[in-house]
């Protein structure tokens, strides 16, 4: 039976990650960064400008690709699931949400402004992810919603 600690075999084993695994080894933490997010009184709008651009060409985020196909008899669209992901990096994550947060702002008549409720009905996805970084940005509070909340509406 070993005696080696949980800690000491999971050093190890990052320790072994990080000379043997290129993706792994790409995603270690800068060191610098974590430094200045740390430091007393930072709003989470600055955190999260910091972070995304200290991080700009790293993978951020996923989506399973899909292939949307319409049935010519039917009318129907069905999804397959394709084998791989896409991905966005931070950098473009981050134009994203700056692209969605201005929209907000800008609102046609009801700009988001601080301190706002804004519900997001929705799943997990990139989509959703960008609304609430988005919401983040302008200071609104993000009020998500179960997407079977509408059944409940009705």
């Amino acid at each position: 039976m070993s005696t080696d600690s949980r800690e000491e075999r999971l050093a190890r084993r990052v320790a072994d990650l990080y000379s043997t695994d290129t993706q792994f080894a790409d995603a270690r933490p800068i060191e610098a960064l974590t430094a200045a997010i740390e430091q007393p009184g930072l709003r989470l709008p600055r955190i999260m400008s910091t972070v995304m651009g200290a991080y700009a060409e790293r993978p951020a985020v996923g989506e399973r690709a899909v292939n949307l196909t319409t049935d010519p008899e039917t009318g129907r669209t069905s999804v397959e699931l394709l084998p791989w992901f896409e991905t966005i990096t931070y950098g473009e994550l981050w134009q994203r949400v700056g692209a969605v947060a201005s929209a907000l702002a800008d609102g046609q008549g009801h700009p988001v402004q601080p301190g706002d409720r804004v519900c997001v009905l929705g799943f997990a996805s990139v989509d959703y992810a960008t609304i609430d970084m988005a919401l983040v940005q302008l200071g609104a509070v993000s009020v998500p919603l179960q997407t079977s909340a509408m059944s409940m509406v009705a």
